[in-house]
């Protein structure tokens, strides 16, 4: 991607690192992974249906534990604000 080789390391650790906290912190670990696997498997088949379906599927779990996390922050918020 980029052609300065010290920048391509750096993207490619952040994205390792980011894929690593994305596991570790943002729910059900084999659920994840399970959608990781249907992620690359529609890549080595060239599968553009299962790589969107995949994709799809990886993101909406995400914007779904952001919400119940924000959900639980804003109920202890307002226990302590009584």
């Amino acid at each position: 991607m980029f052609e300065n080789p010290y920048l391509s390391q750096l993207q490619g650790k952040t994205m390792d690192g980011y894929v690593a906290y994305a596991i570790e912190k943002m729910g059900d670990k084999q659920q994840k992974l399970e959608q990781l696997r249907r992620i690359t498997e529609g890549i080595a088949e060239n599968s553009e249906q299962k790589i969107r379906m995949g994709l799809r599927e990886y993101y909406l779990s995400y914007a779904d534990a952001f919400v119940e996390r924000w959900e639980k922050k804003a109920e202890e918020t307002e226990k302590t604000e009584k």
